[in-house]
């Protein structure tokens, strides 16, 4: 299931951005990502998370739907993550995404450019990632995109939410085809796992314990032949 929602991803992308006067180029940005509980089950107390610097790149396609409209979907390879503060010590996650946002772009004549103001969906697939902590003899854990185990044993891993769904908006200066940018992200999906077992009672009560993520995202984009967009 997880394959075929990857190859739609990718898929619907494509798709999009060969509609209308389309064209295309590279987005090189830096995330300031962290996480929230929105809900804690009972006995447990919030985490104390702290911004951490994540990488953000892909490729961006805009294809101009009037004068002043644009749709602009993006495949993207973003991090997403926190460092979380716990009785001194530090643990450092960081999550391997490959992100699809769909941004629906208006754009306003300002000097020698256009400012632009854009918001969309964007939907998300976990590939990977590492956890790692100064706690003395704590293990490197590697991040999966599945459903957790029944039975986990001691093999180094964590499980989350392979699906992660969220908002973009946010506003950049687009001079001859360069674009500067920054952008709010705010996550809607809980990024702690389904149980393997949908009937066991950690699955029941995982909608308790809610976490997700969010972050301010900064970008440079060049759009090819984008000098008159």
């Amino acid at each position: 299931m997880k394959k075929v929602l990857f190859s739609l991803f990718v898929l619907a992308g494509l798709n999009i951005a060969s509609y209308g006067q389309g064209i295309i180029g590279p987005k090189v940005g830096m995330s300031f990502s962290t996480a929230r509980d929105t809900k804690v089950a009972d006995g447990d107390k919030a985490s104390d998370y702290k911004t951490l610097i994540t990488p953000q790149l892909g490729i961006v396609f805009n294809a101009r739907l009037g004068d002043y409209v644009s749709l602009r979907p993006e495949i993207l390879y973003s991090q997403r993550g926190a460092n979380v503060l716990s009785n001194g010590y530090t643990v450092k996650a960081r999550f391997n995404y490959l992100e699809i946002p769909f941004n629906v772009v208006g754009t306003f004549k300002a000097g020698p450019g256009k400012i632009e103001a854009f918001a969309g969906p964007s939907v998300g697939y976990l590939f990977g990632g590492k956890i790692k902590s100064d706690i003395p003899n704590a293990n490197e854990l590697t991040i999966k995109g599945e459903d957790q185990p029944t039975n986990t044993g001691t093999n180094n891993e964590a499980y989350f939410n392979y699906l992660n769904v969220s908002m973009n908006m946010g506003l950049g200066y687009n001079w001859k085809g360069l674009i500067f940018q920054a952008e709010y992200n705010l996550g809607f999906s809980n990024i702690n796992p389904h149980h393997e077992d949908r009937d066991s009672q950690a699955e029941k009560d995982r909608s308790k314990s809610v976490t997700k993520f969010s972050s301010i995202n900064l970008a440079v984009i060049y759009l090819f032949g984008g000098k008159d967009e």
